[in-house]
């Protein structure tokens, strides 16, 4: 069980859902828990083996090379990808 608190325009969000779906504020609620916590944990592991991976050696490629690339997107001179 867990009780929670929330905001009128986000309890009125939750009131118009339920009312559209057929389906009770419990049931929404839950369901936005459980795809929230999906999400993070989704996440949270992708980061992890992410570092694990650039501390055996993996591909990394520099945040000032990704940035310059990004940053030149729709420019003239667009740039190329960056190696690892």
């Amino acid at each position: 069980m867990l009780g929670l608190r929330v905001g009128p325009e986000i309890l009125a969000d939750i009131d118009a859902l339920s009312k559209v779906m057929k389906r009770s504020r419990a049931w929404i609620g839950e369901e936005a828990v459980k795809q929230y916590c999906f999400v993070q944990k989704w996440q949270l592991n992708e980061i992890t083996a992410s570092f694990s991976e650039s501390e055996a050696g993996g591909p990394v490629i520099q945040n000032e090379d990704m940035e310059a690339w990004l940053n030149s997107w729709g420019k003239p001179k667009e740039k190329s990808a960056p190696k690892s």
